[in-house]
């Protein structure tokens, strides 16, 4: 499984690599949906004043399913903000490699799914709906956000504050559209709100989410740009723009934008480390990726990105460390242990117990 020369090596790995970033969202089944709805505070009580996304993460990959409404509410369908950037990519990578596309959700059970508030500078709580069943109460409780000392890059565009009142105006039409999933409305607010001000970052972000909502996802991808351009400190737009490389496998271009995410936000985005690391991979350079992910094992406390110790994994079994790597599959299975490539990752260790012993 791992070749013995190292340009080989990352050859023979990267479609484990490449099929890491694919989403675990399935088909849930004919007129079914998971209905969920619950709150979302700070850890004083109060309302959070700045917009609140809520994300489901499957298998460690996030996805932004609502925003919380000015009461801290929230409510959704998981699964249904589907964009075509995730459709496309996994229909592609599945038939370019003769890879199944893994399902994560059924009718009966969530697997590998929780859900999380999502506020630069704040870690959420984390609610998991493994043991979910379909017909539960859809309640899933209060998402907590707790504020973090050492974090960096705004809650909010500060472009926003400067925003000129009508296009303040269209912007909030264009959020309150967003949370009724009504896309279509919601992205002529945010264009007008960016006609009327063109540097308005916010405005360019959630244009882009509501046209990927809508299948349009070279019209995101340009929207995403104009925020970042308009806000270099506002990092939501990057991730997005991460999301994307990752998905057309533009490795150089998603090790450049996480690494900026990085700089600016070092202790709020595991998922920045893990695309980096992905990246770094698949360029060839497994000691920066080793980089990468032990540092977002570091911040991943709750583990919701578990792919981090995957990643670790390969980029030591391409360096010839075949017990350590075989050490960090295991974690990642304990982390994940009915994850889609769950059967893939043993045998993996089992590859890398055999050559650790002969190496001995």
């Amino acid at each position: 499984m791992f070749a013995s020369r190292v340009g080989v090596r990352v050859l023979a790995l990267l479609p484990a690599v490449v099929l890491l970033l694919e989403p675990c969202f399935g088909q849930i089944g004919a007129g079914a949906g998971w209905f969920l709805q619950g709150h979302v505070v700070l850890e004083d009580g109060t309302v959070p004043t700045e917009k609140v996304s809520i994300e489901s993460v499957c298998g460690g990959i996030p996805r932004t399913e609502t925003v919380a409404d000015k009461k801290g509410q929230f409510s959704f369908t998981l699964g249904q903000n589907n964009s075509e950037v995730m459709q496309d990519a996994t229909r592609s990578a599945g038939n370019a490699r003769g890879a199944q596309v893994p399902t994560g959700m059924n009718r009966n059970t969530v697997a590998e799914c929780a859900l999380r508030a999502v506020l630069p500078g704040y870690r959420s709580d984390i609610v998991s709906l493994a043991n979910r069943r379909f017909g539960d109460n859809p309640e899933v409780g209060t998402l907590v956000l707790h504020k973090l000392a050492a974090a960096a890059g705004p809650a909010a565009a500060a472009t926003t504050l400067a925003a000129p009142p009508n296009a303040k105006k269209a912007f909030d039409k264009g959020v309150e559209a967003s949370r009724n999933g009504k896309w279509d409305d919601a992205a002529r607010s945010f264009q007008k709100a960016v006609e009327i001000y063109p540097q308005f970052a916010e405005a360019w972000y959630d244009l882009g989410k509501a046209q990927a909502a809508q299948n349009q996802a070279e019209a995101a991808r340009t929207s995403y740009q104009r925020a970042a351009k308009a806000d270099e400190s506002f990092l939501p737009p990057y991730l997005e723009i991460a999301n994307l490389n990752a998905r057309t496998q533009d490795w150089k271009s998603l090790a450049d934008v996480t690494a900026h995410v990085l700089r600016l936000a070092p202790a709020s985005y595991p998922q920045a480390y893990l695309f980096n690391a992905v990246a770094s991979l698949n360029l060839g350079d497994p000691d920066a990726a080793e980089r990468s992910a032990r540092a977002g094992q570091k911040v991943d406390a709750q583990h919701q990105s578990p792919k981090l110790w995957q990643v670790l994994g390969m980029a030591l079994a391409n360096r010839g460390e075949f017990a350590a790597a075989a050490e960090q599959f295991r974690q990642y299975l304990e982390f994940a242990p009915t994850a889609p490539d769950a059967a893939a990752v043993r045998a993996q260790i089992a590859d890398c117990e055999s050559r650790a012993a002969n190496k001995q």
